[in-house]
């Protein structure tokens, strides 16, 4: 776990809240065909929750809304540019910086 996330054990999600090695189900192109049968592949990754809060508390949603997390390390090792020191807060990576 990355050291800027807190770990709690509360039975409520909340938007932000991290979730390591969730189970993921994998859906094909066929999945809204109705009527057959159909296999569903599951996959294994980190999601932090982008639904709202006040949503999940209200109970408004029917489904609850994940986003991969993937770790800078991992991240850079596929994008080497970013590997480069200074590279993440430079305004060519950082929008804010740019005015």
């Amino acid at each position: 776990m990355e050291p800027f996330w807190l770990q709690v054990d509360e039975g409520e999600l909340r938007q932000g809240d991290y979730l390591p090695g969730c189970w993921i189900p994998v859906f094909g192109p066929a999945f809204a065909v109705v009527g057959e049968p159909h296999e569903i592949r599951t996959d294994q990754g980190d999601l932090i929750i982008v639904t709202q809060s006040c949503d999940l508390e209200q109970r408004k949603v029917g489904l609850v809304a994940g986003c991969p997390v993937f770790p800078l390390a991992e991240f850079e090792a596929v994008n080497p540019a970013f590997a480069r020191k200074g590279r993440w807060g430079s305004r060519d990576t950082n929008p804010a910086l740019r005015n």
